[in-house]
């Protein structure tokens, strides 16, 4: 030790070098084989041409910037190439680039709900164009005044026999939505949950999948939507409100 060296960055190496079995082996058996081994390693290489070090430096409105354009810029190139990552492959991308946010919850709320829920028909109108981004959605679940407690949700969507088709309201403060992330700037299109009423008869919650913004990005008529603000943590993620009048 001395005034330009010292501390513990020597000990690591020389207690790999002391352990009676290869790393190799155990990172083989964590990771479930060899191939999963490539496989992870290959996945966390899309956050190497990222240069992570000014990130709590950024200002809020960087860090959601620098979310979209990081995520786009790992995911596109498999999606138009027609390799499909899974959930789990989405997740470790994101992570590698060190810069979470909504996207995630794109793939891993809005994606993985239409593919789980959906029909056929939904599943090709709305899931394939979400799985390759020409779409982007949020779930909207939380309210103002009843978070995630599902069974208290006052959103409804009363069907209209007239015209065959489901409105939905928002129709106190309490059931303003509250808190979805992606709802305040990125998404497009969201799945609500809502209770569904026919005949003036309450049938419990269901979901609906519903185009938020028009192609200028600019809310679609009936549809009111903010963004919460900053927050303790997580502020790659703009979580929003949204009121719904008759929509």
């Amino acid at each position: 030790e001395s005034a330009e060296s010292g501390g513990t960055a020597h000990l690591l190496p020389r207690e790999r070098q002391r352990a009676t079995f290869e790393p190799i082996r155990l990172t083989q058996f964590l990771d479930g084989s060899p191939k999963a081994v490539m496989h992870r390693r290959w996945l966390w290489r899309a956050g190497e041409p990222y240069d992570n070090s000014p990130n709590v430096f950024r200002d809020r409105e960087q860090v959601v910037a620098d979310h979209v354009e990081r995520f786009v810029g790992i995911h596109q190139k498999h999606t138009e190439s027609g390799y499909t990552p899974t959930g789990e492959d989405i997740m470790m991308m994101t992570n590698a680039s060190r810069n979470q946010g909504a996207f995630g919850l794109h793939y891993g709320a809005f994606v993985s709900t239409i593919m789980s829920q959906g029909t056929m028909e939904q599943v090709m109108e709305f899931g394939i164009p979400a799985v390759q981004m020409r779409i982007i959605g949020c779930l909207a679940q939380s309210e103002l005044g009843h978070a995630s407690n599902v069974r208290g949700l006052r959103t409804t969507a009363e069907f209209d026999p007239a015209t065959d088709e489901f409105v939905l309201n928002t129709p106190t403060l309490q059931s303003l939505k509250w808190w979805p992330g992606g709802l305040g700037k990125t998404a497009n299109f969201t799945i609500v949950y809502a209770n569904l009423i026919v005949n003036k008869k309450e049938l419990g919650f269901h979901s609906f999948i519903m185009q938020l913004r028009d192609e200028n990005h600019r809310p679609l008529s009936g549809i009111e939507l903010g963004e919460v603000g900053p927050k303790v943590g997580d502020n790659g993620t703009e979580t929003g409100y949204m009121r719904l009048t008759n929509v």
